[in-house]
C-alpha cells in the first residue's frame, strides 16, 4: 500500500475536456482533473514517492438562447493549486480551474438582391462585406506510442510523473484534406532500477501527422485551427527481453477547425414602385 506521508514536495495539475454540450440555455463541460503528488514517505526510505489521483467535475456555463446545434470549444485549465497534508494518509486538495468558451452558431440568412416581376420598380443597392462560416469540422487523433530508453540508461522501476505538450503545429489544405502536422513534447521524471534508484528526467518527442477531410478548398478560404490535449498517458512497460525499458504513450488530441470567407454580397436597401407597396 502507499506509504504514510512525510513531507509533500509538489503537485501537478493536468485539465482535459472529455465532452462538450449546449442546450437549455446553458453549456456542460465534462473535464477530467489529474493531480500528480511527490512527496518524502516516512520511515527509513530516502527515495521521492508519488501518487497519482483522478477527480471528474461537471462545469455548467450559464448562455442565454445556446441550442444543440450550436458549437462550443472550451479551453480548461489550472490557475492554481493547493493541497495540505492532513495525517499522512489523507491529503486535502483544492484547485482553481478556468473555462473558457467560444461558442459559434451557424445560421442561413435570405438577403435580398433583386425585384423582378414588377416593370416600374426601382431599386438602390449596397454592397455588404461578410464573413461567412463555410465548415466546422472536429476530428481526433488518438496516439499509441512505444519509446526505448537510449543504451547506457537503467531501466524503469516506477515512472513518478510525465507531462505532456503540444508545439511546432502547421497546417496546410490541398485536395480536399487539411493535413496537421505537429509534435507531442513529453517530459518524464522516474525512478532507475539501478544499483541505486536514482531519480532521472527524459524528454521526448513524438511528431505527429493527421489528415482531415474537407468539402471546400478554395484558395479564397480563411482557415482556423484549434487544437487541444483531450487525454494523456505514460507507463514503463518491459521490453523483448523483460526489462522496462519501454514508455509505453497513449494520448488523444482534438482539433476542432473552421473554414470561412469574406464576401461582398450585394443587397437591396431600398425599393420604390408606383403600383406595388413594399413593407
Amino acid at each position: 500500500g502507499m506509504p504514510e506521508i512525510k513531507q509533500v514536495l509538489a503537485i501537478d495539475t493536468e485539465v482535459f475536456v472529455e465532452k462538450t454540450t449546449a442546450e437549455n440555455d446553458r453549456i456542460t463541460a465534462e473535464i477530467l482533473i489529474e493531480y500528480t503528488v511527490l512527496y518524502m514517505p516516512n520511515g527509513d526510505d530516502l527515495s521521492v514517492k508519488s501518487v497519482t489521483f483522478k477527480n471528474q467535475q461537471t462545469f455548467l456555463i450559464n448562455a442565454a438562447g445556446i441550442e444543440d446545434e450550436y458549437r462550443c470549444v472550451i479551453k480548461c485549465c489550472a490557475e492554481q493549486t493547493e493541497i495540505t497534508n492532513v495525517n499522512g494518509r489523507r491529503l486535502s486538495v483544492r484547485s482553481v480551474v478556468k473555462c473558457s468558451p467560444h461558442i459559434e452558431n451557424i445560421s442561413e440568412f435570405a438577403i435580398p438582391s433583386d425585384i423582378t416581376g414588377i416593370d416600374d420598380v426601382q431599386v438602390q443597392e449596397d454592397i455588404c462585406p461578410m464573413n461567412v462560416i463555410v465548415e466546422n469540422i472536429t476530428d481526433v487523433l488518438d496516439i499509441n506510442e512505444n519509446i526505448e530508453l537510449p543504451v547506457g540508461k537503467d531501466p524503469f522501476y516506477r515512472v513518478i510523473k510525465s507531462n505532456a505538450s503540444i508545439s511546432d503545429v502547421s497546417f496546410n489544405v490541398a485536395s480536399n484534406e487539411l493535413t496537421v502536422k505537429g509534435n507531442l513534447n513529453i517530459c518524464t521524471l522516474y525512478e532507475s532500477d539501478g544499483v541505486t534508484k536514482n531519480l532521472q528526467i527524459i524528454e521526448n518527442e513524438i511528431p505527429f501527422s493527421e489528415v482531415i477531410f474537407v468539402e471546400n478548398d478554395s484558395d479564397s478560404l480563411d482557415w482556423n485551427l484549434d487544437y487541444a490535449l483531450t487525454a494523456f498517458n505514460a507507463e514503463a512497460a518491459e521490453d523483448s527481453d523483460g526489462e522496462k525499458r519501454i514508455l509505453h504513450i497513449t494520448a488523444a488530441i482534438k482539433f476542432d477547425v473552421t473554414s470561412s470567407e469574406n464576401l461582398s454580397v450585394k443587397m437591396l436597401s431600398d425599393a420604390y414602385s408606383l403600383t406595388c407597396d413594399f413593407d
